[in-house]
């Protein structure tokens, strides 16, 4: 729960600021919405972090989730319209998933009682969720690299066992 000095901003090409997407703080876990016109981040605030989204082309910026406890890691889905993140709750990390313009209740989309789970990567179909299992210290996870099916297929398979052998996966 650091403060932070970051921002998201827009640039031109030519290097000059034209508008700030989110206020100066400790942003983390910036992701770009499929068509690129929404950014999806993490406001981590003293002690604790929530979801935000925000316009690109008006900088307009709405908070998303809305937890007592840590929510980070946003993910999009394809459709643009929602996204999976990580939330924290009796001290465990899950994956969650909600719509970003807050029209939907948050659904629980995986959880392991014995290790936190958090969201890596959803494939372009939407058939297929990249996701960490192990813990999550400091927003700075530490485990193996799982895929498991979004779609059906309810046996989850380890990728990479230890998270020392991946960084940033994607499909």
């Amino acid at each position: 729960g650091s403060s932070g000095t970051n921002r998201i901003a827009v640039y031109d090409r030519s290097g000059r600021r034209i508008r700030n997407i989110s206020p100066v703080g400790n942003i983390l876990s910036v992701n770009a919405s499929p068509d690129l016109r929404r950014i999806a981040w993490e406001w981590q605030q003293q002690p604790l972090a929530d979801i935000w989204m925000s316009e690109v082309a008006t900088g307009t910026r709405s908070r998303v989730t809305r937890n007592p406890d840590d929510d980070n890691q946003p993910v999009w889905l394809p459709d643009g319209n929602s996204i999976l993140y990580t939330g924290r709750e009796r001290m465990r990390y899950s994956i969650y998933q909600t719509r970003v313009d807050g029209l939907s209740e948050r659904k629980l989309i995986l959880q392991d009682p014995a290790h936190d789970v958090w969201a890596l990567e959803v494939s372009d179909d939407g058939r297929w969720l990249l996701y960490g299992v192990g813990v999550s210290n400091a927003n700075r996870p530490f485990g193996a690299l799982w895929i498991r099916s979004l779609s059906g297929d309810p046996w989850p398979r380890m990728l990479v066992p230890d998270s020392g052998k991946f960084f940033g996966p994607r499909f």
